[in-house]
Formats: structure tokens, C-alpha cells, sequence
């Protein structure tokens, strides 16, 4: 008796290890995919058009930045404009799209025109991402210098 639970044991723990191994390609494979279907467009335009939605920017990223970087993402479907404060995510999903898994000090919840979005930050009021939703579009900021509460605020009400 001791002798098969000692095999059937063995048994589950290769199993498992096949498993993990399966799983891994296919995460980095997965990772490849996503990666390779990232694009610098020409223009917002052409983001849209690609996407098949309209991206509104708020004006102090509209006015106050003259070089922005215009990038289509297939896999997910989502538009990303870069400047170099940061960039804006928009993308038609009911997730965090930012890609910015960082474990923050500060969470802090806003609300923006009847919006209410999420604020993380490293801490003392300087925010460094922002997160909501409105139907069926998700929405991020990333601000890798930081901004305050206010100035996110003014960010996300001017972004649709």
C-alpha cells in the first residue's frame, strides 16, 4: 500500500511539473505576441481609424506638448499617446490597462465629471497613475515624475 501512494505521488508531482513547464511557454509566448503587436502611427487619426473608437485628449497634453508619439496595440485593441510627462491609455476593456503593476504607497479614490477613478503614488500627495472607467472603455495615466491629485484630476476629466 505504501508503495503505490509513493508512486501515484510521484506520479502527480511530474504531472505538475509538465504542467508548469506548458504553462510557461505559453505565458512567454503570450508576452512575445503582445509586445510584436505594439505600432508607432502617424497620427491620432490613424489610431482611431485602426481601433474603431475616438480618443479625446485632455487639453494641457493637446496644447502644451508638441511632440507626441501615436501607438496602436492589435492584441488589446487599445490606443496609447506618449509625451514626455507620460502617457494616456485608452482601450474598449472593463481592466487596469495601464501595464503598471507596481505596488504603490498611496491609493487615493477621485471623482472627475461624475467619474470616479484611482489614484496610486509613491506617497506625501504626488500620484503617478490613474485608472477609471467610462462604459465600456477603460482609461489610464501614467505620470512617471508624478503629478498631484489636482492636476490628475484635471488630466482625467479632459480625457474621453
Amino acid at each position: 500500500m505504501k508503495k503505490i501512494f509513493i508512486v501515484l505521488a510521484a506520479g502527480i508531482i511530474a504531472l505538475s511539473f509538465a504542467g508548469c513547464g506548458n504553462g510557461q511557454a505559453t505565458t512567454q509566448e503570450a508576452v512575445d505576441t503582445l509586445a510584436d503587436s505594439w505600432e508607432d502611427v502617424d497620427s491620432l487619426e490613424v489610431a482611431e481609424e485602426l481601433a474603431g473608437f475616438e480618443v479625446e485628449l485632455p487639453l494641457e497634453v493637446a496644447s502644451e506638448y508638441d511632440e507626441l508619439t501615436y501607438r496602436y496595440c492589435s492584441a488589446l485593441n487599445e490606443i496609447e499617446v506618449e509625451y514626455s510627462e507620460g502617457n494616456l491609455r485608452k482601450a474598449k476593456d472593463n481592466g487596469d490597462i495601464s501595464g503598471d503593476y507596481e505596488e504603490y504607497k498611496e491609493v487615493l479614490e477621485v471623482t472627475e465629471n461624475g467619474l470616479t477613478a484611482t489614484l496610486k503614488g509613491s506617497g506625501d500627495g504626488v500620484f503617478n497613475l490613474a485608472i477609471w472607467r467610462n462604459g465600456d472603455f477603460a482609461y489610464s495615466i501614467s505620470q512617471p515624475y508624478g503629478a498631484t491629485a489636482a492636476e490628475m484630476k484635471s488630466l482625467i476629466g479632459g480625457f474621453k
